[in-house]
C-alpha cells in the first residue's frame, strides 16, 4: 500500500472507532436514564393506586327518598360498579346533603373512576362534616387524590392530619404513603 493513504486510512479508522465508541457511551447514558425514568413511574404508579374500602354497614339515612338512593349506591358500590353507583350516591347526597356517608362514596367512586376533581369535593365535604368515622379516611383518600393530580403538598397535608388524629388503623398507612411521597 502506498505511504501517502496509510495515514489518512488509519485517520478514519481512529474517527470511525471514536464515533462508535462515543455512540456506545450515548447508548448506555440513555439505558440508563430510561430504566431510572421507568422506576420513578412505577413508584408514582403505586403512589397513586387506590384500594376501595369496603361499603359500610347498611346504615339509613333520616330521608326515605335518598335512603333509597343510598342504598341503591351501596348495592353497585358492593359489586365493584363505581360507575354506576355514582347517580344513586349524588342524588342521596343532594336529597340528605349533611349526611357524611353519601358524600364519603360518591367521593371514593369518583376517585375510583379517576375523576379526581369532583373526588376531592366530595371527600372535602366529608372532613368538614366532622364526623370521624368517615371523615378520617376521607383524609386518606383525599391524599391520593391529591397525589393523583400531582399535587404533594396537598397530600402531605391530607396525611398529616390523619396521622394527628391518631386512629390506629389508618395511622400506618397514612405513614406509609408520607415516606413513601418523601422519597419519590
Amino acid at each position: 500500500m502506498n505511504r501517502r493513504y496509510i495515514l489518512p486510512v488509519f485517520g478514519v479508522a481512529a474517527v470511525v472507532a471514536t464515533l462508535v465508541g462515543a455512540g456506545w457511551f450515548i447508548q448506555k447514558a440513555r439505558s440508563a436514564a430510561l430504566l431510572k425514568q421507568q422506576e420513578a413511574s412505577a413508584r408514582t404508579l403505586t403512589l397513586r393506586r387506590v384500594t376501595p374500602p369496603n361499603a359500610p354497614e347498611a346504615g339509613h339515612l333520616v330521608d326515605t327518598t335518598a335512603d333509597a338512593a343510598f342504598q341503591a349506591g351501596l348495592t353497585e358500590y358492593r359489586r365493584k360498579r363505581y360507575l354506576e353507583a355514582i347517580p344513586h350516591f349524588y342524588r342521596a347526597t343532594t336529597l340528605d346533603p349533611s349526611a357524611p356517608a353519601p358524600h364519603y362514596l360518591l367521593g371514593i367512586c369518583y376517585l375510583m373512576t379517576n375523576d379526581t376533581r369532583p373526588a376531592i369535593r366530595e371527600l372535602r365535604i366529608v372532613v368538614n362534616l366532622d364526623e370521624p368515622k368517615y371523615g378520617e379516611p376521607a383524609h386518606y383518600f383525599l391524599a391520593k387524590a391529591y397525589v393523583r393530580q400531582g399535587d404533594r403538598v396537598d397530600a402531605s397535608q391530607e396525611l398529616d392530619s390523619l396521622i394527628n388524629s391518631g386512629r390506629s388503623d389508618l395511622k400506618k398507612q397514612a405513614e406509609e404513603l408520607k415516606a413513601s411521597l418523601a422519597s419519590d
